[in-house]
């Protein structure tokens, strides 16, 4: 529980290095949503930034099992059993793991967004991990003197890319102080930033703000982009703030540890694209893809379907899960294999391209948000029994996040101050809209679609 700090990167190398498994919490998620996490994963052992520790005593009352905090100097409060906190001294030099981990054991767990109202656990192992490192090492040209940035909350995947890419090489973590376009614009610059990486929607505030001017960013040599769809027009303006960069697309869901696929764009000449988002390229030669139909048929090159994925990347299932490993998993010819829910086209030059989500899985910010939550929160806190979340589809520019309902006279504003408590920013609606009653299709089920053309 760290942000930014020392203790964050110290705490997940220290971890790494005893042999354990580093779980990372989230200071601007809700109260309840972290408890959650900390009773599903059954952790113990929690490594406490100074910035974190307000947040932490507004947690520990209502826990329910035994937690030792770890904090890096004097944090002049004390705690009531059964928690402990300790401080922890410098340790002797050259200490040494007790044994050396296992392949197969999990490297970290993250938390992604769950239908259930209950957030899943996706476990990586060490395997899965340095599968995807041995790939980007291996295929892109990094630097001892590179400075790496580091966009990502360490409870969004592709933070581990920054810290185990950066650090592998021997390179500099550089973590920013501010989050608005006009940091970061003068984060690249004032840093000397070399490796960036971020999802589109950064890019695409900084240039509504007019901060992609041509040259720009001249000291950019790789820029990395993942998380949701990338709009070519917006990689064009990246690449002309950034002329000395390489632009590359990245793809892949935390199930299949930070990314499996990869397209450069081609700064000059004919990009390939379905509908303005940019192709996610290539599985990476070590995995393997196919696409499928609705009844599980392998698709022939140009029709689209479902993506799945398999190989040493894609994780076993997810943690103490039974019910969702068994939606999202399934063996075909002796191998697993993960429904990503996406839904793609290969093109005969071996290209995928994105077409969108196939199920109410939707990409804001770059996290993955499944809008049942939302809808299984409301339900359960405010008796909202008919209810239903909409993200309008705006691909790299975020999209709106809306929220319809069918009960009349609930104020609004209690409505929002609940989901503000309970739901990380990103999954909080902006607009909350009264509809009569809903709109359901041939199959029983509420048509989106339908809502929103006659009622916006």
């Amino acid at each position: 529980m760290a942000y930014r700090s020392i203790a964050a990167y110290s705490g997940i190398l220290g971890a790494l290095y005893a042999g354990r498994t580093y779980v990372p919490l989230n200071p601007r998620f809700p109260l309840e949503r972290t408890r959650e996490m900390i009773r599903h994963s059954g952790l113990r052992d929690v490594v406490v930034g100074k910035e974190c520790l307000a947040y932490m005593l507004r947690l520990m009352p209502e826990m329910d099992q035994a937690l030792r905090l770890f904090v890096l100097e004097d944090a002049g409060m004390l705690l009531s059993k059964p928690h402990e906190m300790i401080k922890v001294e410098k340790l002797p030099a050259n200490n040494r793991p007790e044994q050396e981990v296992q392949h197969a054991e999990s490297a970290y767990l993250l938390y992604t967004s769950g239908s259930t109202g209950k957030p899943k656990g996706v476990p990586v192992s060490h395997k899965n991990l340095m599968a995807y490192l041995d790939h980007i090492n291996k295929n892109y040209d990094f630097d001892p003197q590179d400075r790496f940035s580091q966009t990502f909350d360490l409870t969004f995947d592709l933070s581990v890319h920054d810290l185990f890419v950066c650090w592998l090489n021997g390179a500099c973590l550089v973590v920013p102080s501010g989050d608005t376009p006009l940091a970061w614009s003068k984060y690249i610059r004032d840093q000397k930033i070399s490796v960036w990486f971020s999802v589109p929607s950064l890019a695409v505030m900084l240039g509504k703000m007019r901060l992609l001017k041509a040259g720009a960013f001249p000291g950019l040599r790789l820029s990395f982009f993942c998380g949701e769809a990338f709009m070519l027009d917006t990689a064009l303006k990246w690449q002309e703030a950034a002329p000395g960069s390489q632009v590359i697309n990245l793809y892949g869901p935390s199930e299949a540890t930070i990314a499996i696929s990869e397209y450069r764009l081609k700064a000059e000449g004919k990009n390939q694209e379905i509908n303005g988002i940019l192709s996610i390229g290539r599985i990476f030669p070590e995995q393997r893809h196919m696409i499928v139909d609705e009844k599980g048929q392998q698709m022939q090159t140009g029709e689209k379907g479902e993506l799945l994925l398999s190989g040493s990347q894609v994780i076993g299932g997810y943690f103490q899960d039974r019910e969702n490993t068994e939606k999202a998993f399934v063996r075909i010819k002796e191998q697993s294999w993960y429904r990503t829910g996406d839904l793609a086209v290969e093109s005969r030059n071996g290209n995928l391209c994105y077409l969108g989500r196939l199920d109410t899985e939707v990409k804001i910010s770059g996290y993955r948000v499944n809008l049942y939550e939302i809808e299984h929160l409301l339900r359960e806190k405010l008796a909202l029994e008919s209810v239903a979340a909409y993200h309008t589809l705006n691909p790299g520019a975020g999209g709106s996040l809306l929220l319809f309902y069918t009960r009349p006279g609930i104020d609004e504003s209690h409505v929002m101050q609940t989901c503000r408590e309970m739901l990380p920013w990103y999954m909080v609606p902006e607009k909350f809209i009264f509809v009569p009653d809903f709109i359901y299709n041939a199959n029983g089920k509420i048509d989106r679609n339908k809502l929103m053309q006659q009622y916006l």
